[in-house]
């Protein structure tokens, strides 16, 4: 039920108990296709199957076409130069889900636009309430007097004369939704050494797009992502996406390393999943594996994360048994930060009316075993490590260790922590770390340090037991010394606020 006109060929969508005379046919747009050595696009029957070269002598086949209005992977198949073509999987579908929230200005940016004597308009706001960082567009619990960072984020009251509400969130302002399609169309580009396949249609909550494969020549990997926009105000969101429809078979498991780097695996012998089953798996790798071979799924190493205060792995994988014959596999965002932290921050994306939002999970199929497509998958990061340039240190910038007080705790300013461990084994060498001793000749903490004070070196308590500042800070620097060697160094660095400058200051 194919027809091929001026560049165009038609998905057809009939069902078996449709006659195929009644389908409507999805036009699917070649002109912008030019085909090229190692990477070309055909039509397939009702399909379109692109075919490219990966890595090593491997080649790869995808086939995809439409049904009953939806994008799907008819086939993934692979071969190795010569030999005949193996499938890895059939009848997937892409699997998306988004949650919504309001976008506040936090009290943090409303500091220094008050002490510089403006007043807070509609029309500020506007300009400075997308740079939120203190922001949980999803928690709904009230900010207790005095609850760690809560005078951080946004003003409990509102701001008067604008259209931010005040606290707590109301749970009307958070949305869940599924993707959903009314694919009509198929578009296929080629841009230099990849291959685009655009599917207009998606409807993913307050979002409208596209769905798009990409294919990339030299390599296996496939790029699956929603290009989608909304015109409703203030929303930030999280997503979730990756790959329903995999067969269980009896060869089938998922797997993934744990933060410890040991390999853990499920095989499917439990209960229908309600649910997904988030894993805290290490290098944001999950592995299905079939029959055949495996299937890596992945976020954007970078663009997938947001500013936060602490590194904890939050679950960014997860599977699902969906019955006893398929299962999904795929990405994922948590809805609030780690519960041993402060929950005022977990910022989300922003979604500016109009602005277009790539929502991306790579794939990564392959005929080897999981562990040898893990190896393969980090190689695109260097194995997660920072790789060396000659010429050139490799630095990270403020993380909040607490170094110096942390070393009175141990009562060792020799002591080796696992922060400083961590950071080496991947390949930095100059620590900037930063110490919550905050000290400057204006404020402890917030409070204010009288003349008489400064003069006589007295100084108000510090928060939260913590030791008196200069001998924090003397720990800090001593320790600093201590934890540095010939090609590593730890910097002694301090976070000064309260100052005539007004925000954060690192010295």
């Amino acid at each position: 039920m194919r027809r091929a006109v001026a560049g165009l060929f038609f998905f057809g969508v009939a069902s078996a108990s449709v006659p195929a005379v009644l389908a409507d046919p999805v036009v699917c747009d070649l002109k912008a296709y030019k085909a090229q050595p190692g990477l070309t696009a055909a039509p397939d029957g009702d399909s379109l199957a692109v075919t490219w070269a990966g890595d090593d002598d491997q080649q790869l086949r995808l086939t995809v076409a439409v049904r009953d209005d939806a994008p799907v992977i008819d086939a993934l198949a692979l071969r190795h130069a010569g030999k005949d073509w193996v499938t890895l999987a059939r009848n997937l579908g892409p699997d998306y889900a988004v949650m919504t929230g309001l976008r506040r200005i936090s009290a943090q940016q409303l500091e220094p636009l008050y002490g510089l004597g403006i007043k807070i308009t509609q029309d500020v706001l506007d300009s400075y309430r997308w740079d939120s960082f203190w922001d949980a567009p999803f928690d709904l619990s009230v900010p207790k007097p005095g609850e760690r960072f809560s005078s951080s984020g946004p003003p409990p009251n509102g701001l008067s004369g604008t259209d931010q509400p005040g606290l707590p969130r109301k749970p009307e302002e958070i949305q869940r939704a599924e993707a959903n399609y009314a694919v009509k169309s198929c578009q296929v580009k080629t841009d230099g050494a990849r291959l685009e396949i655009d599917f207009p249609g998606v409807h993913l909550g307050l979002f409208d797009g596209t769905l798009q494969y990409t294919i990339f020549r030299g390599t296996n990997l496939i790029r699956q992502q929603i290009m989608a926009s909304t015109q409703a105000a203030w929303v930030a969101y999280k997503y979730d996406a990756g790959l329903k429809g995999l067969a269980i078979e009896p060869a089938s498991h998922v797997r993934w390393r744990d933060i410890a780097n040991t390999w853990q695996d499920y095989a499917f012998g439990g209960q229908v999943d309600s649910g997904k089953a988030s894993l805290a798996a290490a290098n944001r790798v999950v592995i299905a594996e079939q029959t055949n071979g495996s299937i890596a799924i992945f976020p954007p190493p970078h663009k997938f994360f947001w500013a936060r205060e602490v590194a904890t792995n939050m679950g960014y994988n997860w599977y699902r048994k969906d019955s006893d014959t398929s299962y999904s596999v795929g990405i994922r965002q948590n809805e609030h930060e780690d519960l041993n932290e402060g929950q005022g921050n977990w910022a989300l994306y922003s979604a500016r009316p109009g602005t277009q939002q790539l929502m991306p999970v790579f794939l990564y199929p392959s005929l080897t075993s999981s562990k040898e497509t893990a190896e393969r998958v980090l190689a695109f990061t260097h194995g997660d490590h920072y790789k060396k340039l000659p010429g050139y240190q490799v630095m990270q910038h403020h993380y909040h260790m607490y170094l110096g007080q942390r070393l009175l705790e141990e009562h060792n300013l020799d002591a080796k922590l696992p922060d400083l461990q961590a950071i080496k084994a991947l390949g930095i060498n100059i620590v900037s770390q930063i110490d919550s001793v905050i000290l400057t000749g204006f404020s402890v903490a917030g409070t204010p340090i009288t003349q008489a004070q400064r003069d006589a070196g007295a100084l108000p308590p510090q928060p939260d037991n913590r030791p008196p500042p200069m001998v924090a800070m003397a720990a800090s620097v001593e320790g600093a010394r201590l934890s540095s060697d010939k090609d590593f160094l730890v910097m002694a660095d301090q976070e000064v606020f309260g100052g005539p400058l007004g925000g954060h200051t690192d010295l």
